[in-house]
């Protein structure tokens, strides 16, 4: 049997359209909830003020240790945060967010 480079054609489209679904579904809407999971140890020790000095509010604690779910302006937060924290949507069934309830900064 001889391999062929267009035998991967297909699974390699397939792995493409899977990729770019799970990459829409867990990228952040420019304003509302997300999810900051920070990368770093010293990026989790002042997230919440970093965020909070951007304007959003502090919903809760995330599903993953030192994470956070706050709602504000995406371009805010990263700008403060840097490349130290993840930020992801943060659907409600995700997150377990409910009604934001937040201290405005």
């Amino acid at each position: 049997m001889t391999f062929r480079s267009a035998d991967l054609l297909i699974p390699a489209q397939m792995l493409t359209v899977i990729l770019s679904i799970v990459a829409l579904t867990l990228w952040p809407s420019p304003s509302g909830a997300v999810l900051l999971i920070p990368l770093t140890r010293a990026a989790a020790d002042d997230m919440a003020q970093t965020v909070i000095a951007a304007g959003a509010l502090l919903v809760g604690s995330g599903p993953y240790r030192g994470s956070l779910i706050v709602d504000g302006d995406r371009a805010r937060i990263v700008s403060r945060l840097g490349w130290t924290t993840l930020i992801l949507a943060a659907p409600a069934a995700g997150c377990r967010a409910r009604a934001v309830r937040g201290v405005p900064a």
